[in-house]
């Protein structure tokens, strides 16, 4: 990607970047314990971070594109492979999906219990 900048705030902007290139952020995101990982790739049942970074262990996690919940799940690690360590989802859903019922819904049935006062 090329930058068209006045060349005053260019050299200015690639003095603030690591080895002087511009780089885009990584927006997936990984929270587990009250702490966000940066997620290098991601894949239907897995993903994978970087090894000298914070590692979120086992559990329950949430993932992140931004600010949009994406995906929430039970996670395990599975292996390292060079600078990245692994991790796969054990059970994943979506998080905007209906908690499950245990009754049958009418198609035309009410959305919500409206009291009567």
């Amino acid at each position: 990607m090329e930058y068209h900048l006045p060349e005053g705030l260019k050299e200015a902007a690639l003095q603030l970047r690591p080895n002087g290139k511009i780089t885009k952020k990584h927006r997936l995101r990984l929270r587990s314990a009250g702490r966000e990982i940066d997620i290098v790739d991601a894949w239907a049942d897995g993903f994978s971070i970087r090894v000298s970074g914070p590692q979120p262990g086992r559990g329950i996690v949430d993932l992140f594109d931004g600010a949009r919940h994406i995906r929430h799940g039970l996670i395990y690690q599975t292996g390292t492979v060079g600078d990245r360590r692994i991790y796969a989802f054990k059970t994943a859903q979506d998080p905007r999906m209906a908690q499950p019922a245990d009754f049958a819904r009418a198609a035309d049935g009410p959305v919500a219990l409206i009291p009567r006062r």
